[in-house]
């Protein structure tokens, strides 16, 4: 089966699990650049609740390939390493799995595209999910190449209504501890810190429900 993904910076629970259906999926490399979307943008939780991260990108006009979108500085790096480590630094699994992220988000990519691609490439590695990434060559129409396609999910839309909950992060606020509700289709990164090596079965039982 093909399956067609917009690029997206550390995508949400939804995006790795319908990855699950297909060992060959293809990241689409030339259609526009749309906004209010996950191409640029990850939601983490917070103490207060969701925090959405945002890669800026420079100025560009509204038919510009996404291949071509350019990151606009790297001062949003600082601002998005402090954050995950806020969120995330008593997760269980965040020693394990943090520095390589720093590593990632530190490095100087110049395009959207290529850091998004080393992103997906990390995450599929540490999931320990066998699947060959295509990038596609030329944009297509759904019934032309692809099976299913998921290239247009903004980021107020959430299909995965609800999933099976499993232990998001205990925030200490002044020695009382908090426990926020548990919070649905964030980025994969919640799943990384919070279940770590047993992220695979997790999201193997997601997809036979």
């Amino acid at each position: 089966m093909n399956i067609v993904f917009s690029t997206s910076y550390f995508p949400n629970i939804e995006y790795v699990r319908k990855t699950l259906f297909s060992s060959n999926i293809y990241i689409e490399n030339y259609e526009f650049y749309e906004r209010h979307s996950y191409r640029n943008k990850t939601q983490i939780l917070g103490a207060n609740g969701i925090i959405l991260l945002t890669v800026p990108i420079k100025k560009c006009k509204s038919n510009t390939i996404i291949n071509k979108i350019e990151i606009a500085d790297q001062k949003w790096q600082t601002n998005h390493i402090k954050s995950i480590k806020s969120a995330y630094g008593s997760a269980p699994y965040f020693i394990h799995y943090f520095p390589e992220i720093q590593n990632i988000i530190n490095t100087k990519h110049k395009y959207l595209i290529d850091l998004n691609n080393h992103i997906l490439n990390y995450i599929y590695k540490v999931f320990n999910i066998n699947i060959t990434i295509h990038q596609t060559k030329s944009y297509e129409n759904q019934m032309v190449c692809y099976d299913k396609d998921f290239r247009f999910q903004r980021i107020k839309e959430n299909n995965l209504k609800k999933i099976p909950p499993y232990q998001q992060v205990l925030f200490n606020h002044k020695n009382k501890i908090k426990h926020v509700s548990f919070f649905h289709n964030l980025s994969c990164l919640d799943i990384l810190f919070n279940l770590g090596p047993n992220t695979h079965k997790y999201l193997q039982d997601l997809k036979i429900k």
